[in-house]
């Protein structure tokens, strides 16, 4: 009797999530939060770096290309935090957390702007194949600082279609 495990392409995502995720713990600390009684935004789950003298951290993100429609056009959004922002080795300019999205030769950056402290912030950056990306290759969501210290933290992050479907 033979058995066949199917799995969903939203399986293989989370599986792709969590083993890119473990493979960055050296850099990330994962911290759960309570809920909020005081109609302040929580996140459900969230990623944390938290940066010293280190002069470009990263963690990487790494989909498949299967998961993605080339034709289609993609948003990621979710929530940002920045606490206690520090330039390294004077670089007032170029020192911030950022997040860029990688494919083949092609690398964006999505520019969120966190240069300084902030509490949670929402983004939403659209991406789709030629403009921004190649999607005839596996994507790679790079989260990093460039000459700076503190904390950043990414919460509840979705990858949405132009339908909104996740």
């Amino acid at each position: 009797m033979s058995k066949h495990l199917r799995v969903s392409s939203k399986a293989t995502l989370a599986i792709f999530a969590c083993l890119a995720l473990l493979c960055s713990l050296f850099v990330v600390s994962f911290v759960a939060l309570a809920g909020s009684d005081d109609g302040t935004y929580t996140p459900k789950r969230y990623v944390t770096m938290e940066v010293g003298d280190s002069v470009n951290p990263t963690f990487r993100l790494n989909l498949s290309k299967s998961l993605f429609d080339a034709a289609e056009t993609y948003t990621i959004k979710g929530m940002a935090k920045v606490e206690n922002f520090g330039v390294l080795r004077g670089d007032t300019a170029g020192a911030n957390f950022f997040l860029d999205l990688s494919s083949g030769s092609l690398t964006h950056n999505f520019n969120l702007g966190l240069k300084a402290d902030a509490d949670w912030t929402a983004f939403s950056k659209e991406f789709k194949n030629g403009s921004t990306v190649d999607m005839t290759n596996d994507l790679t969501f790079i989260f990093g600082g460039w000459m700076c210290s503190g904390k950043v933290s990414y919460a509840d992050l979705q990858i949405v279609d132009s339908t909104g479907k996740v």
